[in-house]
């Protein structure tokens, strides 16, 4: 019985004392936070920190753009963030795509309400759904459509994207006011 016992003992210091961690390396200055811990600590370029099979850590580059590093599973290996800075990936290659589809939607929200003045609420609709296929993330693109199926007598379909532009963002008052009109309560 003594020889069972000194036997899962020593497994258990032996399974114990293998390290399974892995080398996180910034090439840049960065803050970090381990996710047990409370806040974040700087760390500089160049330095390194080990981080245990499993866990992960919260980075914050320099521009404060948040990233997280899940250690591999692997003994013993060695991860590098070479560009924790990251901006200049935005500035290339996000920017300029983000700016098109803002140009793209203010301008089609503007033909929308000129097509809505001249009371052409089918070209309106046409414009707004094409808008929405692309964009169905976009409040303003979701209130214009309401608008215009209430202004079309389409009720429900009117609720719906009223109530799916609030959901994206509740401050809009006209869209809380439209809904409440339509659905009779105060």
């Amino acid at each position: 019985m003594t020889t069972k016992w000194h036997f899962f003992i020593m497994i258990f210091i032996l399974s114990g004392s293998v390290s399974n961690a892995a080398e996180i390396v910034f090439e840049t200055d960065v803050k970090i936070k381990k996710m047990k811990e409370s806040s974040f600590s700087d760390i500089k370029a160049g330095t390194s920190t080990s981080l245990p099979e499993g866990d992960s850590l919260i980075v914050l580059t320099p521009k404060g753009l948040p990233l997280v590093v899940l250690a591999p599973s692997s003994a013993r290996s060695k991860v590098v963030i070479t560009d924790s800075n990251m901006t200049s990936v935005f500035d290339e290659k996000l920017q300029p795509s983000l700016e098109q589809a803002t140009t793209e939607a203010i301008d089609g929200l503007r033909k929308a309400e000129v097509l809505i003045k001249k009371k052409d609420y089918a070209q309106a609709r046409s414009l707004v759904n094409d808008l929405k296929g692309k964009y169905s993330r976009i409040s303003s693109i979701l209130f214009m459509s309401g608008t215009i199926h209430y202004l079309m007598n389409n009720r429900p379909s009117a609720i719906e994207d009223l109530e799916k532009g609030l959901q994206i963002d509740s401050q809009n008052e006209a869209a809380k006011k439209l809904l409440v009109q339509m659905r009779g309560t105060p």
